[in-house]
């Protein structure tokens, strides 16, 4: 998961690369604060095709502060970054 720019600006791109191989499959991308809370489902339980897929996420009405963008894929957190607004 590759989130561009970090730190986050007021539009956020967030790219997931799904292997080749791989079928097509849903995921959920969620956004947490430094708490642990979340405060956002970005994208759920989408269909995701194999190569780049892209989503742009509008931070305006968030505060400045650390937060965190999870990938996951049936209930299951595969990976987690932390960005900076």
């Amino acid at each position: 998961m590759i989130i561009f720019p970090n730190p986050i600006q007021e539009r956020t791109s967030i790219t997931v690369v799904v292997p080749e191989n791989m079928e097509e499959t849903r995921y959920s991308i969620m956004l947490s604060n430094s708490k642990g809370e979340q405060l956002t489902t970005v994208i759920g339980n989408q269909i995701w095709r194999s190569g780049n897929n892209i989503i742009f996420f509008d931070t305006k009405k968030y505060a400045k502060g650390t937060y965190f963008i999870s990938l996951v894929k049936d209930n299951k957190i595969l990976i987690t970054k932390k960005v900076v607004k």
